[in-house]
């Protein structure tokens, strides 16, 4: 499971996006590009709900009120 703070078409916005919530959250921010041509903006590979939930907590009070956790298949909590 993974936090994603972020999803862009443009690869321009998404690497600014990328480079901003490194600083701002100060932790590993990666952009992943998906076979639909999507850049999303990801933290973590979290193995436990709880984990993710504590990163989720951390994001959203820092401004990404959007996030969710997600899989492989989709989100798995909002």
């Amino acid at each position: 499971m993974q936090v994603q703070i972020g999803a862009f078409v443009s690869k321009d916005n998404a690497e600014y996006f990328t480079k901003e919530a490194r600083e701002r959250l100060k932790t590993d921010v990666v952009m992943k590009l998906t076979p639909e041509g999507i850049y999303r903006i990801l933290i973590g590979e979290y193995k436990d709900i709880e984990s993710a939930r504590e990163m989720l907590s951390m994001v959203r009070s820092s401004g990404y009120a959007d996030s969710f956790i997600r899989d492989e298949f989709g989100a798995v909590e909002r």
